[in-house]
């Protein structure tokens, strides 16, 4: 039987080895991108990078392993083509391939048998979202242990939405409108960047009176401490707080009257209408509409299959279609009021990485699972996620707050928002001290925006458990749209530096190493990709 990475001789005497897509990685790597594991009881790697971000690593040896592979020998399928295959170059015919486990550690397989190590299905989803990870039993066992959905799993045997479709369409209306009056009182002062100012005003909530509209008291600070930066003077700033105080009240009270209503009378969901017109997909419930792309429905249709595949018929029913329909509308409900309703979407907030760095960190650093993210932009099945409610059918772990894994490695791209940032470090670091308590391997990739003279970027930057900080240039990398669930153009270029931050415990820098090779082939993965906009 021939191996899928078996290649022809034409191919091996021109140098050129067939590799398998969407894998930004295994398109760079030969020996000289992620050097061979180190036997137990030999040296330490010689491009691993210390705590104090010393590289020991002899100059000459970097540049003939630069020269013996090249980046520039990548050779990329044409946009229009409608191939899968990616061809790399390289000048010896024995590469091989680093194959991702759970340890955190990267193993070498030959090309002859990688096909059965590493299976990878193409599916018309897996641009957006990566579905060859597959945990064992154990890990999944210990990421729901460690996280807010868990106990519910194991109650259910599965995650229910629980939230109500009416209440989720009367938010979106109440939000939508919130907007409106939010720029015709604020644009004034803020101009064009009114916009990005409203998605930090939602951001600003507690949760305890309504997942999306912050409280008053939270409202009041927000105002008065973002117009005050701007140097309006105190009088209008006051003026504008006293006009956003009473909408904001109203836009909850619009909603609260909508819960009441549900729970007095009972009321059940109906069915959604879904209709397809092209590449897009409109849900329809009580006179409220929402439109995603395609690919990202069928992706949430993925992602809840997953999720409820293990119902099992005699304990619990398996969900329906009609389940799953309900399930996506409350979803896209939320988000799109998370990202400025109906009126105006913004999510410059809320922007991904693409695929290939993903790919990157989960081959070079054994990252498997998201900390910020939604089913909408998530890469992998398993995802910390704001909204328990609407999200848990689709794979979500709950809140990252509310996650206190014991081991492993994770990627963390919180909004870009100051007091978020600032959370999140706190609670990293807390989870960094117990692992260190425990002598657990635990580490983190924190993606910031390069915010030098910021208190919550310096917090990060001079964490004690900072094992390295990379800084990745402006124009020279970018991000996925936040709101690329609606987006045809859904790739962005960078608009200021971004922070690439590692903390690590004691034990996660010892099995999760940082090496030179390791940050070329993520520096490489960075950089611009606007392929990745559908044509």
């Amino acid at each position: 039987m021939t191996s899928n990475w078996d290649t022809s001789r034409e191919r091996l005497s021109r140098g050129e080895h067939k590799i398998k897509p969407n894998r930004e990685l295994a398109e760079l790597v030969d020996r000289s991108i992620f050097p061979k594991p180190t036997p137990r009881g030999g040296s330490r790697d010689k491009g691993e990078l210390s705590g104090s971000s010393t590289i020991i690593e002899s100059p000459a040896k970097q540049v003939a392993e630069k020269e013996k592979f090249s980046p520039n020998h990548i050779r990329k399928r044409s946009r229009n083509s409608s191939s899968t295959t990616l061809f790399v170059s390289g000048r010896s015919p024995d590469i091989r391939v680093p194959y991702p486990c759970y340890e955190g550690k990267l193993h070498y397989v030959e090309k002859s048998k990688a096909s059965t190590r590493h299976t990878i299905t193409p599916t018309g989803i897996s641009r957006i979202l990566d579905n060859t990870m597959h945990f064992p039993l154990s890990r999944e066992e210990d990421l729901l242990c460690s996280s807010e959905v868990g106990k519910a799993v194991r109650i259910n045997n599965s995650a229910k939405c629980t939230a109500s479709l009416f209440i989720e369409a009367r938010r979106l209306r109440a939000v939508s409108r919130l907007c409106r009056h939010f720029e015709n009182v604020v644009s004034k002062h803020l101009g064009k960047c009114w916009a990005n100012a409203f998605e930090e005003f939602l951001l600003c909530h507690d949760g305890t009176e309504d997942p999306i509209i912050p409280k008053d008291e939270r409202v009041v600070s927000f105002l008065r401490s973002r117009l005050t930066a701007k140097h309006i003077s105190s009088v209008a700033v006051e003026k504008v707080v006293g006009t956003l105080i009473p909408l904001v009240g109203r836009a909850r009270e619009y909603i609260k009257q909508e819960m009441i209503s549900v729970r007095k009378n009972g009321i059940v969901d109906t069915k959604v209408a879904i209709q397809r017109h092209g590449n897009r997909v409109r849900l329809s419930f009580n006179g409220t509409k929402v439109e995603l792309n395609a690919e990202h429905y069928e992706k949430l249709h993925h992602l809840f299959s997953m999720e409820n595949s293990k119902a099992q018929s005699g304990c619990h029913d398996k969900p329906s279609e009609t389940d799953f329909e309900s399930a996506a509308f409350a979803l896209v409900c939320r988000y799109t009021s998370v990202q400025g309703g109906m009126f105006h979407t913004v999510a410059g907030h809320h922007a991904a990485l693409h695929g290939a760095v993903f790919d990157v960190l989960r081959d070079g650093m054994g990252v498997d699972v998201e900390c910020f993210a939604s089913p909408l932009n998530c890469r992998w099945h398993r995802f910390c996620s704001p909204f328990t409610d609407t999200d848990a059918p689709f794979g979500s772990l709950g809140s990252f707050f509310y996650f206190k894994p014991q081991e492993g490695s994770y990627q963390c791209n919180p909004p870009f928002d100051e007091d978020l940032v600032r959370r999140t470090v706190e609670h990293i670091t807390a989870l960094i001290k117990a692992a260190d308590r425990s002598s657990r391997a635990l580490s983190f990739v924190i993606i910031t925006p390069h915010w030098p003279g910021r208190t919550s970027w310096e917090n990060l930057a001079g964490s004690p458990h900072v094992a390295h900080v990379q800084i990745v240039p402006l124009r020279e990398h970018g991000f996925l749209e936040g709101a690329q669930h609606t987006k045809q153009t859904q790739y962005r270029i960078a608009s200021c530096n971004t922070s690439v931050v590692f903390l690590q415990s004691r034990s996660g820098r010892k099995k999760y190493p940082i090496t030179r090779t390791f940050l070329s082939a993520l520096m490489f993965a960075f950089r611009p990709h606007r392929e990745l906009d559908p044509s």
